[in-house]
């Protein structure tokens, strides 16, 4: 990280941080992880409007690591502040055609947050959030989307597991479970 600095390129500094975080927060060392996102983002932060595509694509990235990072160590509001300052960032990168060499776009941030509501068991928050992720055909039961087409689905499902619903079915569906009692083996 340290050659990341002396680079001064602030894209190559992001992605070090970046790495870095990921690996702390892979150790459980979330709260070590968040404060050197913030410190890293605190000094790449503004002036969004006259940034190239990559200085915007490794700054989203970073802050969605302190997403995942803050999300996964519990800290509720280091989370909302990530995804708030990402959805900025978001805002002046083409609108889900990132730089080729990046994932970062308004729909990656949209899955983080989502992905941040399952993780903090926030499971209507997280069905509210995946619903404009999904395609219209994955409302319907009986149109099924090629593989791949539906990212928010396997978050939107466990929400929806959590909550007792079906949120991909047709409206009328949607309604909680009930459970069956099993006759017991004797």
């Amino acid at each position: 990280m340290s050659e990341a600095e002396r680079s001064g390129d602030p894209v190559v500094l992001a992605s070090s941080v970046r790495l870095h975080a990921h690996a702390l927060d892979r150790d459980s060392h979330t709260a070590q992880a968040v404060t050197l996102v913030r410190h890293t983002a605190d000094q790449l932060t503004a002036s969004y409007d006259q940034r190239s595509p990559k200085y915007l694509a490794a700054l989203g990235l970073l802050l969605l690591r302190g997403v995942t990072a803050a999300s996964s160590g519990g800290d509720r509001s280091a989370t909302q502040d990530f995804l708030t300052e990402a959805k900025e960032v978001a805002r002046y990168v083409a609108l889900d055609s990132p730089d080729a060499w990046a994932n970062f776009s308004p729909t990656n941030v949209a899955l983080h947050g989502l992905s941040a509501a399952v993780v903090f068991g926030d499971a209507g928050i997280a069905l509210d959030a995946a619903r404009p992720l999904m395609p219209a055909t994955s409302l319907s039961p009986s149109v099924v989307p090629p593989c791949g087409s539906r990212p928010a689905a396997p978050t939107a499902s466990r929400a929806a597991w959590r909550t007792g619903t079906r949120p991909f079915a047709s409206p009328r569906a949607a309604r909680p479970r009930t459970s069956v009692a099993r006759p017991s083996a004797s």
